[in-house]
């Protein structure tokens, strides 16, 4: 299921046809009750599906400072979880249109710069199979593929932690990667490895997970049904590579990857709720 398309699906002023982009910037431009990570439906997924979380916790509302933007979080008495997006799909697509041409690289986030930096791109202009691929993209970042339950703790923030990872290959003010998200993932529970800015933000929230997965990498991954972000060894694989020279083969081979992965997941999901 496209999320904002259910989310949005009473408001008169959403792009119903429109393009995946389109429906895309009017969820980041509008300043409604709609987030999706932490949204009523994908609450109910992570009940369902995350086995760290006991049968009797219950979704609540978070405390907002704002009481007009509705946010949920689930409780067990103990802990508390959140949602989180693994590919943060607003970063991509920045780093999409600073692919295309160094005169017109943006560093904002602004909106309609990056709807016009996509439709001006060389990458996509006449290329109709990457526009499909982009569509598909958005589509699969919204869908429930692409969220998963996280512990949260006062104090400590995934959000803050992951959007500061650095990777080969980005922009420097670009720095949000589910690639390095799983590489630290994988340092941390097979080997203890800590001192990164992931562990240094984040480490308190890692206590809760600690007693399940204390080296036991392959059971973080099929608790989380992480399994196609894994080799057969369970190693993380890289989806954004950017190396061969060839930007437009190469950002056609990272979605391409990225598509499959959160489809596969969104499946999965789907097998384990029936």
């Amino acid at each position: 299921m496209f999320l904002l398309d259910e989310l949005y699906k009473e408001n008169q002023n959403y792009p119903k046809s429109g393009t995946m982009i389109e429906k895309f910037i009017f969820y980041r431009r509008n300043d409604d009750d709609i987030d999706v990570d932490v949204c009523k439906y994908n609450m109910e997924n992570y009940l369902i599906t995350n086995p760290c979380i006991c049968k009797d916790a219950k979704i609540v509302e978070q405390p907002s400072y704002n009481k007009s933007k509705k946010k949920y979080q689930i409780s067990d008495g103990k802990h508390i979880f959140r949602g989180e997006a693994l590919i943060n799909c607003m970063q991509v697509l920045l780093q999409i249109v600073n692919l295309d041409d160094e005169d017109t690289r943006i560093v904002s986030g602004d909106y309609d710069e990056i709807l016009n930096g996509i439709n001006n791109s060389s990458i996509f202009a006449g290329n109709e199979r990457m526009r499909v691929l982009l569509n598909s993209f958005i589509e699969e970042c919204y869908s429930e593929g692409n969220f998963f339950a996280i512990p949260f703790i006062h104090g400590y923030s995934l959000n803050t932690a992951k959007g500061r990872l650095k990777q080969k290959g980005f922009q420097e003010s670009m720095v949000d990667s589910a690639d390095t998200y799983f590489k630290v993932c994988f340092n941390y529970f097979t080997n203890g490895i800590v001192g990164c800015q992931l562990i240094k933000y984040v480490d308190g929230y890692y206590d809760v997970w600690k007693n399940r997965y204390t080296k036991n990498w392959p059971q973080f991954v099929d608790d989380y049904l992480f399994q196609d972000y894994v080799n057969e060894k369970y190693i993380p694989i890289q989806m954004w590579k950017m190396n061969t020279g060839d930007i437009t083969k190469d950002l056609e081979d990272y979605l391409e990857n990225a598509i499959s992965f959160l489809a596969k997941r969104r499946d999965r999901i789907e097998k384990s709720k029936s």
